[in-house]
């Protein structure tokens, strides 16, 4: 009647068999990584298209056929803004509800400010010829003395990236990572900035990525200062249709009055 029974090592009355885990010092918290963002940059989304309460704009809107300027005139439509429309070949311009087309050569200051006026704002995204980049100069000191004239409220210019910081202290321009055939346009660009520090006039200017080109709208980008903004692979990025973005948001929500800012992926 007896039973043999294997003993087991003995554990106290009341434990329990715990599997023990690597130790953690007390009072931490396990974080799981995320890849970094440059310090000074802010990550964006956009949001839907004219928000409740978002005012609608009189916007004269200068270069609106070029690359970056149909780009920037068919955000502002698709936000109901009404606009002004000033371009070399006004017959490209496709009709559209909230659209105005105007002529305006921009050789006299206080010819554009007859233009300009009753504007709430202006935006330039004018492009000199290929050859005559210091164009660009002159017409950001008229249209700075229009704006004076007229007294509409801001001049929001479209920008380049050569002026913007790689290294503290260090621009693009003298990096010497620009392709020689850039260096004149970065270069005027830098002096427009200039300019528009030295005036006494509301602006603000939006400098792209060093790659600035037609793509997607996707909504998603990051904004800096002075800096040019990469990803983690080290590329320098920005589609039109995002930069449109940026500098629309910034148009309804001033958050750059006489600064400028960049934008990029």
């Amino acid at each position: 009647g007896t039973e043999t029974i294997e003993a087991k090592p003995l554990q106290p009355a009341g434990t329990e068999t715990i599997e023990a885990k690597p130790l953690q010092p007390a009072g931490t918290e396990t974080i799981e990584a995320k890849p970094l963002q440059p310090a000074g940059t802010e990550t964006i989304e956009a949001k839907p298209l004219q928000p409740a309460g978002t005012e609608t704009m009189k916007i004269v809107l200068y270069g609106a056929n070029g690359k970056a300027g149909s780009r920037i005139l068919r955000e502002l439509l698709s936000r109901g803004h009404h606009v002004l429309a000033i371009a070399r070949d006004a017959a490209k311009l496709v009709p559209a509800d909230g659209l105005v087309v105007g002529a305006d050569d921009l050789s006299n200051a206080a010819k554009t400010a007859e233009v300009i006026t009753g504007a709430d704002a202006v935006i330039s995204a004018y492009g000199p010829p290929l050859d005559k980049s210091d164009e660009l100069v002159q017409v950001t000191k008229l249209l700075v003395e229009a704006v004076a004239q007229s007294g509409v409220p801001r001049l929001l210019m479209v920008g380049g990236a050569g002026s913007l910081e790689v290294a503290p202290g260090v621009s693009l321009i003298e990096s010497g990572h620009l392709p020689p055939d850039w260096l004149p346009i970065a270069r005027s660009h830098s002096v427009a900035l200039d300019v528009l520090r030295s005036s006494k006039i509301d602006w603000t200017s939006l400098s792209p990525a060093a790659y600035f080109g037609p793509g997607e709208r996707t909504g998603k980008f990051r904004l800096g200062s002075d800096n040019l903004i990469s990803d983690e692979k080290g590329q320098s990025l920005i589609s039109m249709e995002d930069y449109a973005i940026a500098i629309v948001d910034e148009l309804e929500n001033p958050r750059h009055r006489r600064q400028r800012f960049s934008v990029g992926y």
